[in-house]
């Protein structure tokens, strides 16, 4: 419970970063609507559903998702390059990648138009920074990459007893909740 609650108060910070980074809310008024908009993207049923309520291990996305966006769009804005590798050592580190492939592969193509609109002064070096991360996070997975062809991630492995995260019995486990 109490990971669960410092996932969702920061998933709620770092949201209203992203929100506030990307609208400068200058008026009380305007602030009060970016607290509301990081409530609603915290406590959404979309959010609860297929995150909390999966037999996927990425509950972190709520809070490691909108920091993600953050982080990267203020590297490409300030040209600042560490915070790229911050984002590209915290999707590492919590392996979202491996486990959960479609969902970040859904959240990296549905993101891809506010990475481009925020950024759209910076179109090279936004170009340079996506080469430059999926460079750094190919390097810092390759360790797992070579075992992929053996372990259980299309396939069922003789002993095993746990159907594959590419399986069909898996995802309609995981659509039954």
């Amino acid at each position: 419970a109490l990971l669960n609650s410092v996932n969702i108060l920061g998933g709620f910070f770092a949201f209203y970063c992203l929100i506030n980074y990307l609208l400068h809310p200058s008026g009380k008024y305007e602030r009060v609507i970016c607290i509301l908009t990081s409530f609603m993207y915290v406590f959404s049923i979309f959010n609860f559903y297929t995150l909390f309520n999966s037999r996927l291990m990425a509950e972190y996305l709520i809070s490691l998702f909108p920091l993600s966006l953050y982080l990267g769009i203020k590297a490409v804005r300030e040209g600042k390059f560490y915070l790229l590798v911050a984002v590209v050592i915290i999707w590492s580190a919590f392996n979202f990648v491996s486990v959960t492939f479609p969902l970040s592969a859904a959240a990296l193509i549905t993101s891809l138009p506010l990475l481009i609109f925020a950024t759209w002064k910076h179109k090279l070096r936004l170009v340079e920074y996506l080469a430059s991360a999926i460079l750094l996070f190919g390097l810092l997975n390759l360790h797992w990459f070579a075992y992929i062809p053996y372990t259980n991630l299309a396939k069922t492995l003789p002993g095993s007893s746990t159907p594959s995260i590419a399986s069909a019995e898996f995802r309609k486990l995981n659509e039954a909740g």
